[in-house]
């Protein structure tokens, strides 16, 4: 049987037509995590979710791989990485597999656009700094210790 979690203002049914106080029509966005069945969030816009400024691919994120015959522990002190672009661009990948992909950032510079992910869930652990994380969702602060978990197709400044 499906949870149903409500937040704000919604229609009395799913997916039929909810207006504006001005009698426009917000627009229905479903966001799953695996297409029209499993866990999903139906989000209602005011704008269409296809109305976007600009699109962009991401560059392809440098990989180098490292094929050693025999694996070994290794200490990374992730701490001395060099600043460097934003909290997109200035990623730099440690190591990876199929699954999982795991970088460092140290941003210099703020991001000045959104973000949508949505090949992977993003886990960030926040070591120094403060800041705010603004999704469709809503807000979020953090600082030092905290942990942020941004789910794919979550669209995030």
């Amino acid at each position: 049987m499906p949870y149903y979690v409500a937040r704000g203002r919604i229609p009395h049914k799913r997916h039929t037509q909810f207006r504006k106080p001005d009698g426009g029509l917000y627009h229905e966005e479903l966001l799953g995590s695996e297409g029209f069945s499993g866990a999903s969030t139906l989000v209602y816009r005011l704008n269409p979710p296809t109305r976007v400024q600009r699109m962009f691919a991401q560059p392809p994120l440098e990989r180098e791989i490292w094929d050693e015959p025999v694996h070994r522990h290794h200490l990374l002190r992730t701490i001395g990485a060099q600043p460097h672009g934003d909290a997109i661009d200035g990623r730099r990948t440690l190591f990876f597999n199929q699954d999982v992909a795991f970088s460092v950032v140290r941003p210099v510079e703020r991001m000045d656009y959104f973000f949508r992910n949505a090949h992977a869930n993003e886990l960030h652990f926040v070591h120094e700094g403060s800041g705010t994380l603004s999704t469709q969702f809503g807000t979020i602060s953090y600082r030092p210790g905290d942990w942020l978990v941004i789910p794919h197709n979550t669209t995030y400044h």
